[in-house]
């Protein structure tokens, strides 16, 4: 009986959205916009303006993708920003989240917040050692590493924490996960083969492949925002120092040369700097440095421990951890070292932050020309991306119920 009345419910949604899908699905276009150095016509603008700025949202009606812009200026739409190869179906909302480890509950766990410190969220809970989260790039999935099992390994889990899965399994450590831009890979370092080595596999955890050999301690892996090549550390030289190679584990070089440590390197998201941590001044600080290596300048500066920084994805700013105040807490400033502010506050250990801009479902991204109403043109875009699989029938039927809704 049940059965009957889940498919009786299911055939009257269909029924809706087939009848909405009925009309031709038409969305209107801006024209001439401007992408890096394209002209882009044809696409349609749905930004949305807050007390700062506009945050845009651009759907290029003949690719098939949606372009975020963070401003837009006079009568020009500049889109140079970010441009994220997602269906209409598939955006929403966009929200910096920062996944990090914290001990304030007594064990290792990973967590979650919003990039301004808000809205704190528990994700993994056991008495293991859970760390380095590493978000895919789509926002769906964050990898990291466990002993939860007895051993170091890698794992992954949705971005709510649900669905975990073990990547890697032997009996040394496998840790320090990075996603490729495009993800399909994750990098990680293992001691499987006696040293401290990069290794890449794909990302269901298998074609494991070792990117680097010898008896040095190889770590860190950050893939460059291109995904051609793959920066580390190493203590290969004597000194630990930040190299880079191809993303195949070829043309290694040697980006820094000093007898401080140097590691926790990151690319910039437009891949022309690389942040990284030393001590080559007596403290750790954050510097950054040209990809090439040139140009190195110095973040932060004072007595106690600036590290493991990572760029936010529009790369205006950078989060990292620091003990200044006495406990290690994530801190964010502005790229150039600037404005400074404390995200977390308590007395636990939070580190290993890593961001992320997260796609959240809105339905009103439907709502193509911006008028607060859903059309029937406009509720047929929802109907047809529900048939071809972009949607759930859920998220349709809240467009379809919402144009109903907001009719004259």
């Amino acid at each position: 009986m049940k059965k009957m009345r889940k498919r009786f419910a299911i055939a009257i949604v269909v029924i809706l959205l087939l009848s909405v899908l009925a009309v031709p699905v038409i969305i209107s276009g801006d024209e001439n916009a401007t992408l890096g150095d394209e002209n882009v016509t044809n696409i349609t603008n749905m930004s949305k303006a807050n007390e700062d700025n506009t945050v845009g949202y651009f759907y290029l009606n003949t690719g098939g993708r949606i372009i975020s812009a963070f401003t837009t200026i006079a009568n020009e739409t500049n889109v140079s920003e970010l441009e994220l190869p997602i269906s209409i179906a598939a955006a929403g909302d966009l929200v910096d989240k920062i996944a990090f480890v914290s001990d304030r509950d007594g064990d290792d766990a990973i967590y979650v917040m919003d990039a301004d410190g808000t809205n704190v969220e528990k994700l993994t809970s056991n008495t293991a050692l859970d760390g380095h989260p590493a978000w895919s790039p789509d926002g769906k999935k964050i990898a990291f590493d466990s002993d939860r099992d007895g051993d170091d390994e890698i794992y992954v889990m949705d971005a709510d924490g649900t669905n975990v899965k073990k990547l890697t399994s032997n009996m040394e450590r496998d840790v320090d996960p990075a996603w490729s831009p495009d993800g399909k890979k994750i990098a990680f370092v293992s001691k499987r083969d006696g040293d401290f080595e990069i290794y890449v596999m794909d990302a269901d955890g298998t074609n494991v492949k070792k990117l680097t050999s010898n008896t040095a301690l190889d770590g860190g892996p950050a893939w460059s925002p291109d995904g051609k090549k793959i920066a580390f550390y190493s203590d290969r030289d004597g000194d630990f120092e930040i190299y880079v190679m191809d993303a195949d584990g070829t043309n290694v070089k040697k980006l820094t040369s000093n007898t401080a440590y140097d590691a926790g390197q990151v690319w910039s998201p437009d891949g022309k700097k690389i942040t990284f941590d030393s001590d080559r001044d007596g403290d750790f600080e954050i510097y950054v440095m040209d990809a090439d290596g040139t140009n190195v300048k110095k973040l932060t500066s004072n007595t106690a421990y600036d590290g493991h920084s990572v760029w936010s994805p529009d790369g205006k700013k950078i989060a990292f951890v620091s003990d200044r105040d006495g406990d290690f807490e994530i801190y964010v400033m502005d790229a150039d070292g600037t404005n400074v502010e404390k995200l977390t506050m308590n007395t636990a250990w939070d580190s290993s932050p890593d961001w992320c801009l997260l796609q959240v479902w809105d339905s009103w991204i439907y709502d193509t020309n911006g008028n607060g109403v859903i059309e029937k043109n406009e509720a047929g875009n929802a109907a047809k991306d529900y048939f071809d699989g972009k949607i759930t029938m859920e998220q349709a039927l809240e467009v379809l119920l919402l144009h109903f809704a907001t009719q004259p």
